[in-house]
């Protein structure tokens, strides 16, 4: 099968959808010639993740604050966020039948809280503008023809031949859904295209003699969390933590988590914002009281999980958490110091003990490098008519929506430039596809 298309889409995640869905090929010829590559038998998986299932696909608030939100490639990505920003996302979602709301500290989300809606939508749009999807076709090579072509071969035997072509494969995380980062090799092997190592993040953060399992499940507001190590400047992360069996979770660790390495020292404040001196002071008036149950007391004054006063009450003195004792009344604070539990509660340290698994990540960090492509036009400087966008680039946010919006800034640059560049060169170079098989 050798098809000449007008452009071909590869990864038929939330990028690939959107730049699809953002581009309308029948402009060019009265039925569209686009196509989508996806891997897998199943478009958007990961789209159908994103927030539990809710889909939390943008951040409100001012764009100026989201730049910050990408790390180091923010003020590279500044222009692609300002053109097409979260409030363009919002109205692109409501014009096509889907309201959205914020909650959880702006995090935004359909008013269904259905991301299979999103997805439906994305793939209507896409068979609207032209772009037919094939499933189960894994790309094994890229192949710049004379006539500035491009020609994809796929690991079924099959080959297509189109004018422009959109790597959309994304990272690395959840490899079973396809983003499992061959694209990249490809790229690399046939194409030259410099790829940043990637690595895991928004995951969870493991750690040596991790003490909380028993007490799994437990959540906490407004948690501090820090990583150090000698040299090495400090990263902070504040936010909601989650306990679970194995390691540290929720926004506060996933966040961090990318700026973990193995051996550093990662910190947390339990009661942020207050101080080791104010708690050490709260917690000797407990604990010199005569009467009531110094875990009650502690987990009211410093708005606390019970269990969780119960378990640093019990490492305090050097006790498992799965220890059979309870704390009734004055006669169980003998022995505890208030300094030792103030510091547990406001600098509690761990030894970060690996990179978390790709199973476990949302987000990949590292990618195609930016420097290889005109951020203007997502269009790659040194192979004209090729182009990148969302996760397969060297770009990741933190949770909370970003790495969604980013793949539909991305996607809307890239769906802008080839509209355009396509509308001039049809007349010229007969973009529209051969009868030929």
């Amino acid at each position: 099968m050798d098809k000449k298309y007008d452009c071909i889409i590869i990864g038929g995640g939330a990028a690939g959808l959107l730049t699809a869905a953002r581009l309308d090929l029948t402009a060019f010829s009265p039925k569209g010639a686009g196509l989508i590559l996806e891997a897998t038998d199943s478009p958007g998986t990961k789209l159908r993740m994103s927030g539990a299932g809710h889909c939390n696909f943008t951040h409100d608030g001012s764009v100026k604050d989201m730049v910050a939100a990408y790390g180091e490639q923010g003020r590279a990505i500044r222009r692609v966020l300002y053109r097409y920003n979260n409030d363009a996302f919002v109205d692109f979602l409501d014009r096509h039948g889907i309201p959205s709301f914020s909650r959880d500290g702006g995090r935004v989300f359909p008013k269904s809280e259905k991301a299979q809606d999103v997805l439906n939508l994305l793939l209507d749009l896409s068979a609207e503008n032209g772009f037919a999807l094939k499933k189960g076709f894994r790309v094994s090579q890229v192949t710049r023809l004379p006539d500035a072509g491009w020609q994809v071969a796929c690991d079924n035997g099959a080959a297509f031949r189109t004018a422009a072509m959109v790597i959309a494969t994304g990272g690395k995380s959840f490899p079973a859904t396809g983003s499992n980062g061959r694209m990249w090799d490809v790229l690399s092997r046939d194409l030259d295209v410099e790829v940043i190592s990637p690595r895991p993040v928004l995951a969870p953060v493991a750690v040596r003699s991790y003490p909380y399992g028993p007490v799994a499940g437990l959540s906490f507001e407004t948690v501090e969390l820090s990583v150090t190590a000698p040299g090495k400047r400090i990263q902070r992360s504040v936010g909601d933590l989650l306990l679970t069996h194995r390691d540290f979770s929720g926004p506060a660790a996933l966040n961090i988590c990318g700026a973990a390495e193995p051996g550093d020292a990662l910190h947390i404040n339990y009661v942020y914002p207050r101080s080791r001196e104010e708690v050490t002071g709260i917690l000797s008036e407990i604990f010199s009281g005569k009467k009531g149950n110094p875990v009650s007391a502690m987990a009211s004054r410093l708005s606390l999980p019970r269990r969780f006063c119960q378990s640093i009450l019990l490492r305090s003195l050097g006790k498992s958490i799965d220890a059979d004792d309870v704390f009734r009344g004055s006669s169980n604070v003998n022995g505890l110091s208030p300094k030792k539990v103030s510091a547990l509660l406001c600098d509690d340290t761990f030894t970060v003990e690996s990179l978390p698994d790709w199973n476990k990540a949302m987000a990949t960090r590292g990618g195609i490098a930016l420097s290889q492509l005109d951020l203007r036009t997502m269009e790659f400087r040194e192979h004209p008519g090729l182009f990148a966008v969302g996760e397969a680039l060297n770009v990741d946010g933190i949770t909370g929506g970003y790495n969604l919006q980013f793949a539909f800034s991305s996607a809307s640059v890239c769906a802008e430039s080839l509209q355009k560049k396509l509308r001039a060169d049809s007349p010229v170079q007969g973009l529209r596809p051969s009868t030929e098989e």
